[in-house]
């Protein structure tokens, strides 16, 4: 009986075993990807809305598609209005909070090999940048400090190097999936040091970059109980300077509908692998059985009883639907997980990869899921052995 033991069957039948193995490595590799991309959309999108973190922006007039791209991709952009504007919009009745923030345009620095994004901001009224690093970030920043996104390459001894001066890190964002992984930031009492470092190594500053009083945007939150376009056009009436106004709501509505198109092709594909590799497994299981007739009615003809065989039948197809669903798990894991940055850009989608814990659960439920497609296409192979006569079987193998 030891000859029954399911791995010393499976090293003697090794072809069969890859011909049973192949779909379920097939289908675990796509089942575990989609699960992947679409777990990791759906963090980069939820990231993405707490990453704008406002209700409306308030941008030079002409610049409003250059904000946008530089909020949802970090695209590179310059633009610049009076910082009166921010004093003008935060006393408006009916605007709850409000934040501004100058940008730098996105330059090489010594720390980074690609370019960064460097970003100047009010700590003081933040409500942005704060609460994504609040959980590592205790002290108040100073003009000495900077706050780094998780892309961004810091030295052992906790210090980053810009533009040939030295900054203490204070604290590294969480990953977000966002722009903000490439991120610096800085508070506005450093932005005359930066500007004039820059230009020492250099980087072209303009004149208008360097006039301390600009701001690049104003963040702005509405007071509940209040309705917007009342408080909208107070701000407008209020500021005297020309203005475009970014929707942040229809921002994120806008990647929510492309996530909830990407989400029905997932599903798609999802239910068209399932169906169609059942459809393998089942025409693999046929082929396989067929040549394993001689060898089942031999069994039965040596006293072993029909649940016994089918027994047999059942490790089988548990052995093959475990090692297919890990190995193809595996396998699939080694291109979505260190790429997901690429698909993410291959998407236009923010996008934020699972941790290990997250992967490890797909893996397990990717296996489970190939396991029992595995046993319902061992049931061909089982009605086989019900039917079967060895005696016939035999005769007819020897004919």
């Amino acid at each position: 009986m030891n000859d029954l033991n399911v791995f010393k069957r499976a090293k003697r039948n090794i072809k069969q075993v890859y011909l049973l193995i192949t779909p379920v490595v097939l289908l675990s590799m796509v089942l575990f990807a989609s699960f992947v991309i679409d777990l990791s959309l759906k963090q980069g999108v939820s990231n993405l809305e707490k990453r704008i973190g406002s209700d409306y922006i308030l941008v030079p007039k002409g610049a409003k598609n250059d904000a946008e791209d530089i909020i949802l991709e970090g695209a590179r952009g310059i633009f610049y209005f009076d910082r009166s504007v921010y004093d003008e919009v935060k006393n408006v009745e009916g605007v709850k909070e409000a934040t501004e923030q100058f940008f730098l345009k996105s330059m090489a620095a010594d720390c980074c090999s690609s370019e960064v994004e460097i970003i100047f901001y009010n700590p003081e009224t933040d409500f942005l940048i704060h609460p994504w690093i609040s959980s590592e970030y205790k002290k108040a920043q100073d003009k000495n400090c900077v706050v780094t996104g998780s892309f961004v390459n810091v030295e052992d001894n906790g210090n980053i190097k810009i533009f040939g001066r030295e900054y203490k890190v204070a604290a590294k964002m969480a990953k977000t999936g966002t722009s903000l992984d490439s991120s610096i930031y800085f508070t506005f009492d450093s932005l005359d040091t930066v500007l004039a470092d820059a230009s020492e190594k250099g980087s072209f500053i303009t004149d208008e970059q360097q006039n301390g009083d600009l701001i690049s945007s104003v963040f702005i939150n509405i007071e509940e109980g209040y309705e917007e376009g009342d408080v909208l056009n107070r701000i407008k009436t209020s500021v005297s300077t020309d203005y475009d106004l970014v929707f942040s709501k229809e921002l994120s509505r806008q990647f929510s509908d492309n996530l909830s198109n990407i989400y029905e092709v997932l599903h798609i594909i999802n239910i068209f692998a399932i169906m169609f590799f059942v459809a393998i497994d089942f025409c693999v299981n046929c082929i396989v059985v067929n040549s394993q007739k001689t060898e089942i009615a031999l069994y039965r003809i040596m006293g072993i009883d029909k649940k016994s065989i089918i027994k047999i039948l059942f490790e089988d197809a548990l052995l093959t639907s475990i090692l297919g669903g890990t190995g193809g798990c595996l396998l699939s894991a080694l291109f979505t997980v260190p790429f997901g940055d690429y698909i993410g850009n291959m998407l236009e989608m923010p996008y934020l990869g699972p941790d290990f814990l997250r992967v490890t659960l797909f893996i397990v439920l990717v296996t489970l899921l190939t396991v029992v497609i595995g046993i319902l296409g061992s049931l061909y192979p089982i009605i086989v052995v019900c039917v079967l006569d060895p005696y016939t079987a035999l005769r007819k193998e020897g004919e």
